[in-house]
């Protein structure tokens, strides 16, 4: 009997082909349970890849057991890297800064042979399984970078993932945890560090779901549980295919807190993270400070795919759901304080893919500006993002002295690379993040009132 094993809220996607039995399976589990009707029939289909685009939605896809972030408990065995799948191997498309590396390795690295081995040519499925192994594995990689060829190693480790961080100023007695996802232990750990805290006079909160794009429904309600009180459902979950209605409401006995809590938002808050921020606005007038959330007001439930043979599941919209003033967030939720300033935090990875001189001009170049300017205070702040002027020149001759490279003036691959180590220190130092300074400022506040 087919049952639905998991309800979340989150987005990510892995594409496979399989044979005709399994495009079967998956065709008549969405045409029993998908969120909406099928337009298409099973005789119409080719294969899954087919399916999946007839969707036309990212969110409905298949995937192996123990594969997506939201799965991982606080640890898992791995190298420490995201990869993505592109020509000539395996792109770098993110990296565990609390990962401990013995050689550098940087977004936008391009792995082109692993133990000798070429990638280009192979299926993404089968890049990945050159790069599979158990705990102490090491891979000898060829590194595309920039316009050079490395050779690195790295070895499968305990990688650290936890999915709350916090910490408590004791001077201001304002206390700041961040989620990075909702996992099945994300209540538990922030229920832990809200009762330390509470435990040392806490007089303000600060949640952060910048990033955050989804994960369990159990988790955040029962995050949110911990905040509401009364009879109201502050949550309306929406089952599609029978219109079947779940209410989740507060403990009736609860206590409210005695101290103010705010939100920090930003583009990529998605799901689960739209349903805590919405909940804790409308319940507890919890300001929302950043920018307006991602917008996505559907679910998913996994279920397990008898005629595959790993342990698979396919992940599916099944419904959406609604806010205690039946309202969707499509469209995102709009910041009770709205920032607009880009600062490095906000800003993406900087690239390395080619070399910069005065006059050029290039978005890519905008962060590395913005590590210009909070590097060296002894010039006036570069302005003119974007653009090579002269003020960035003099700037940058500065930072390559300072830091024993050739004060060539131009931001050459070496350069680039050092201002990214830089930024990784930057992005771990909470006095860099101008979004959270503003919403201490805005803690000081609701205090003072």
């Amino acid at each position: 009997m087919t049952s639905a094993i998991l309800v979340f809220l989150s987005g990510c996607q892995l594409s496979t082909f399989f044979v005709d039995k399994q495009v079967k399976e998956v065709y008549e589990l969405l045409d029993a349970f998908y969120y909406k009707p099928l337009d298409f029939k099973l005789k119409d289909v080719s294969d899954l890849e087919d399916l999946f685009s007839r969707l036309d939605e990212p969110y409905t896809y298949i995937y192996e057991a123990n594969t997506r972030t939201i799965e991982k408990e606080e640890a898992y065995d791995g190298l420490g890297i995201t990869i993505s799948d592109t020509k000539e191997g395996l792109l770098v498309s993110s990296i565990n800064l609390d990962a401990t590396f013995e050689e550098k390795i940087y977004v936008y690295d391009v792995i082109t042979k692993v133990n000798g081995q070429a990638l280009e040519g192979l299926s993404f499925t089968e890049k990945q399984a050159v790069l599979t192994g158990k705990l102490g594995d090491q891979f000898d990689l060829e590194i595309l970078r920039g316009t050079e060829r490395i050779n690195i190693t790295l070895m499968i480790k305990e990688i650290p993932m936890k999915s709350t961080t916090y910490r408590y100023d004791e001077k201001s007695k304002i206390g700041y945890i961040d989620i990075n996802r909702f996992s099945n232990l994300t209540a538990t750990q922030f229920t832990e560090a809200l009762q330390s805290m509470e435990s040392l006079g806490l007089e303000g909160l600060i949640i952060d779901v910048r990033d955050n794009g989804g994960g369990y429904l159990v988790s955040v309600v029962q995050i949110i549980q911990l905040f509401l009180s009364g009879s109201e459902p502050f949550l309306y979950m929406v089952r599609a295919y029978d219109n079947r209605i779940t209410e989740y409401k507060p403990y009736q006995a609860n206590t409210l807190k005695d101290y103010p809590v705010s939100l920090l938002i930003n583009e990529n808050s998605a799901s689960a993270s739209e349903v805590l921020a919405q909940a804790l606005n409308i319940g507890i007038d919890a300001p929302l400070i950043g920018n307006t959330t991602y917008g996505k007001d559907v679910y998913q439930v996994s279920y397990r795919l008898n005629t595959f043979t790993n342990e698979t599941y396919l992940n599916m919209t099944q419904g959406y759901w609604l806010t205690k003033n039946n309202e969707s967030v499509s469209g995102g939720i709009k910041p009770t304080i709205e920032y607009t300033k880009d600062d490095l935090v906000s800003l993406g990875f900087p690239s390395y893919l080619e070399t910069f001189k005065k006059e050029d001009s290039s978005d890519n170049l905008i962060v590395y500006q913005h590590l210009l300017n909070e590097y060296d205070n002894t010039l006036e702040d570069i302005n003119h993002f974007s653009t090579f002027d002269e003020l960035t020149y003099d700037k940058l001759k500065v930072y390559q002295e300072a830091n024993g490279l050739s004060a060539t003036g131009e931001l050459d691959l070496l350069t680039m690379f050092s201002l990214i180590d830089l930024y990784h220190q930057y992005l771990k130092d909470p006095a860099k993040d101008e979004l959270l300074n503003l919403a201490y400022l805005e803690m000081g506040r609701l205090n003072a009132n």
